[in-house]
């Protein structure tokens, strides 16, 4: 038996079998190989296969994602595995509320390490520009310098017709400034002890140099020299003596003549 439609009945029913086709959402099967799942924001299309087909993981030749071709946030955290990407992968800028990074090599942000470093360089300058500590430690051969509180010791004696066996100052110091000056025409020798104690001149012990102290060219005129030492000075351990005599050696026990004048500078 053959049914006949007429043209708007036709038309109407071809329009509802289209939009019936229509509506039907894409699916993928689902993991027990007998239902289909429609494809949502819930449930993404699954990428199964790559490489050729072959399974595994999909991959891309460099370059075939353009730039800006996702938009921020689109790649949910978490959605590539460790070990995805290359060296570096995994390296994030930070926020502007990351604190600085614990130590100077941890695994942070790159704003967090930045943070470290300008800690680093500002605790750095801090110290570069701040005052030595007290101490007996010389930091870059420090000379120490003279203010209103502080300075070198001076000390001077004119000598006797005598050894001038003498005691300037005890414990360790370090002598910083040498003149020695005669009115006497006979010359005559300053030597050093590093001596806690008066030195006995006869003996050598604790015996350190010996400087001349040149004499006067005539009588009424003035024979001298300042001594040029080290800028860091002499160092004494024990503290610093001397006798003036009328000979150099170490053990000379000869008597210097008047007019000789020493004085010393010291810390």
């Amino acid at each position: 038996m053959k049914l006949g439609f007429s043209a708007p009945i036709g038309v109407l029913f071809a329009l509802v079998l289209c939009g019936a086709a229509s509506a039907q959402p894409i699916q993928f099967q689902s993991a027990d190989g007998i239902n289909n799942t429609p494809v949502s924001a819930a449930n993404p299309l699954p990428v199964t296969g790559g490489g050729g087909g072959g399974g595994g993981a999909v991959t891309m030749a460099s370059g075939a994602v353009a730039s800006g071709a996702y938009a921020s946030g689109s790649i949910a955290s978490g959605a590539l595995a460790s070990g995805a990407g290359t060296d570096g992968w995994d390296v994030t800028k930070g926020a502007k509320a990351d604190s600085a990074c614990g130590t100077d090599n941890g695994t942070c942000s790159l704003l967090a390490l930045i943070k470290r470093l300008n800690q680093n360089l500002t605790t750095l300058n801090s110290t570069a520009s701040g005052a030595v500590a007290a101490g007996t430690s010389t930091i870059g051969g420090t000379v120490p310098r003279g203010d209103t509180t502080s300075g070198a010791t001076g000390y001077g004696l004119q000598s006797a017709a005598s050894t001038n066996s003498t005691s300037v100052a005890t414990g360790a110091r370090t002598l910083v400034g040498i003149n020695l000056e005669s009115t006497s025409t006979t010359v005559m020798y300053l030597r050093m002890y590093d001596a806690g104690s008066a030195p006995t001149c006869s003996s050598a012990t604790n015996f350190t140099r010996t400087w001349a102290i040149p004499p006067a060219a005539s009588a009424g005129l003035v024979g001298g020299i300042t001594v040029h030492l080290p800028v860091q000075g002499v160092k004494f351990s024990n503290g610093i003596a001397f006798c003036i005599t009328g000979g150099a050696s170490s053990t000379d026990n000869t008597n210097a003549t008047t007019g000789g004048l020493v004085n010393l500078d010291y810390f």
